[in-house]
């Protein structure tokens, strides 16, 4: 069970009469990368809310790092936890060390190791620019330069590829690895299937709320 980062059982979820998951059940093992497919209203985006405790599931149990999701425990390890969601809102008069900076000072990080993570993700050269003069793909490197304050245990990007020009797609997928090879678990979700190969340890492709396969892109092919 120690090498278990994230356990869902039986977990179904439901807003009113429409139910969104239907009895899914995965584990995430320490240090794989993991991702989750399928199309719109497939239930990726439910999946990532429930593991971050922002919603609690009608049925069944989510587990994070040993503790249920939800409850005052899990609250506390969320400062373990690196998100970047699909829908990034940056406030564009900041410049993009000041928004860094304002993330660091919410996560209790220290401030020094900010210039280093806009280096890390490519846009240290805009540091002093202010975000709303940023292309999507640098405001997109921004959001993941904030997800990784305090270098977390757990990584969840919901969609974080969607409309990046190839070039920062490749870099999002080579700072994947890199936190991976430093014993990071990722989970990132995306309807396009065929960009994972080489970049997933494994892939949970969902539908419609239910959960229908579960392997290697091999195993899928």
């Amino acid at each position: 069970m120690e090498n278990t980062v994230l356990k869902m059982e039986g977990i179904c979820k439901s807003f009113g009469d429409a139910k969104v998951l239907k009895n899914v059940q995965f584990e995430l093992k320490h240090g794989e990368v993991h991702a989750l497919a399928g199309g719109n209203g497939a239930g990726k985006s439910t999946i990532m809310k429930l593991i971050l405790g922002l919603i609690t599931p009608t049925e069944g149990e989510v587990m994070l790092l040993g503790e249920r999701t939800g409850s005052k425990a899990g609250a506390l390890l969320r400062s373990q936890i690196g998100y970047l969601p699909e829908t990034v809102a940056l406030h564009p008069s900041l410049t993009g060390i000041e928004t860094m900076d304002f993330y660091a000072k919410l996560k209790k990080q220290p401030l020094s190791k900010n210039r280093e993570l806009l280096e890390r993700v490519g846009i240290s050269q805009a540091a002093r620019r202010r975000v709303g003069t940023y292309s999507k793909g640098m405001r997109q490197r921004l959001a993941l330069a904030q997800a990784l304050l305090g270098e977390p245990k757990v990584l969840l990007f919901d969609e974080p590829t969607t409309g990046l020009d190839p070039a920062s797609r490749q870099m999002f997928y080579e700072v994947v690895r890199e936190l991976n090879g430093r014993g990071a678990t990722v989970l990132l979700s995306t309807h396009a299937l065929a960009e994972l190969d080489g970049h997933a340890d494994r892939i949970i492709v969902m539908k419609n709320g239910v959960k229908v396969a579960d392997g290697s892109m091999d195993e899928l092919h």
